[in-house]
């Protein structure tokens, strides 16, 4: 019984390396009518800005098919991750990005990053400025991502976390952003990887000890 709840342990502590997420990250879901002030609806997303958010559908983009949620320029969107900065715990955002394969010009900017719930300092950002090629071809989403490493002692500790995303101007609809595959998880410092392995490699020897003692 101790060995069985030893390997639970393992299992349990390597699921939660992974435990902050974004919901529909993918925009395969949105409702219609249009909840949270989105046109076309993108539940669990909040809008930021002026202009409204809009989930694209019928796109085929780089690899990219079915729905890819899309905004206005000068506006963007927002969802808290449920993390908080906590000391050694870096978290890692990954998502495609690009200019909607029907939008002749090309969006001028975007600013994406990992926020404070209470007073929505950035912990960590990347922009155009980083990732300059992102809307150079039609159609074509590319893969971005940063890491909010807060270190032993970070500032905020406790602090609740938002992704948020906004797009640069405000040229109406001529300019959109596509996003798409919106993903955040926690990463876990090498030590964690060394004790996980560590533990593994006890208890599959305590298990071939055990089969050894049964034959």
């Amino acid at each position: 019984m101790k060995r069985i709840l030893g390997i639970c342990t393992i299992v349990v502590l390597a699921a939660n390396l992974n435990a902050a997420s974004i919901s529909n990250g993918d925009f395969e879901t949105g409702d219609p009518l249009g909840e949270n002030g989105f046109r076309g609806g993108i539940e669990t997303w909040t809008a930021v800005g002026s202009n409204q958010a809009t989930l694209g559908s019928g796109f085929a983009t780089s690899g990219h098919t079915g729905n890819i949620g899309t905004f206005w320029q000068g506006s963007g969107i927002r969802q808290d991750i449920g993390e908080t900065v906590t000391a050694n715990t870096p978290i890692q955002v990954q998502f495609a990005i690009g200019r909607r394969d029907d939008q002749a010009l090309a969006p001028t900017g975007f600013t994406a990053g990992l926020y404070t719930t209470d007073d929505e300092t950035a912990l960590s950002e990347i922009s155009l400025t980083d990732e300059p090629a992102v809307f150079d071809t039609i159609g074509v989403l590319n893969t971005v991502s940063f890491t909010f490493n807060p270190g032993s002692s970070p500032a905020k500790a406790g602090t609740g976390i938002f992704f948020r995303i906004i797009s640069a101007g405000a040229d109406g609809d001529t300019r959109q952003v596509a996003l798409d595959n919106v993903t955040v998880s926690v990463v876990p410092e090498p030590t964690t990887y060394a004790l996980i392995s560590g533990l593994g490699l006890v208890g599959m020897a305590a298990y071939r000890r055990h089969k050894r003692s049964k034959a």
